[in-house]
């Protein structure tokens, strides 16, 4: 009888342990991250939307509904969409906001827009800067604040969706 406590003592702990990990911000800012460029490779703009604060607000001026209505228009266009990540840096940036830079590289066909897009993108040699915030309670809650990348000017976005 007290190897079977023992045992399941055992199990908690060590399920307990593995949860603490699991909960850590910076794993759940990745694992947000990577939902938020799975849904655009898929072009789930319902997904995309989902994962960005009501409040967000891009380094070109750009709130959600416009990104939302932009996304829309350039995932429908692209066939097949890959994005390769590669992390540069993670950090805290007070409160409940972590600050992940990326360097993105987009690859896929479709549409003149879509190869616009990758085209433009393909140029970039600086990271993007995404602000995520912790949203509720849950693990999970994250979503995006804003981006950054200093390559991309404003004039670039000068579109009528």
């Amino acid at each position: 009888m007290n190897r079977r406590w023992i045992i399941a003592a055992l199990a908690v702990l060590a399920f307990a342990i593995w949860l603490y990990f699991w909960c850590e911000p910076e794993r759940q800012v990745r694992r947000a991250q990577a939902r938020l460029l799975a849904a655009a490779e898929s072009g789930d703009v319902d997904s995309f939307a989902q994962m960005l604060a009501t409040d967000y607000r891009d380094a070109w001026g750009h709130d959600k509904t416009f990104v939302v209505n932009g996304c829309r228009q350039v995932f429908n266009d692209f066939k097949t969409c890959d994005i390769a990540r590669e992390e540069v840096s993670l950090a805290p940036s007070g409160g409940n906001q972590w600050t992940l830079r990326e360097k993105l590289t987009l690859a896929g066909l479709g549409g003149p827009i879509a190869m616009a897009v990758r085209e433009r993108a393909s140029h970039l040699q600086q990271p993007f800067t995404m602000i995520w915030r912790k949203s509720g309670w849950k693990p999970w809650d994250w979503e995006l604040t804003s981006i950054e990348q200093p390559e991309m000017k404003a004039e670039e976005f000068e579109v009528n969706w």
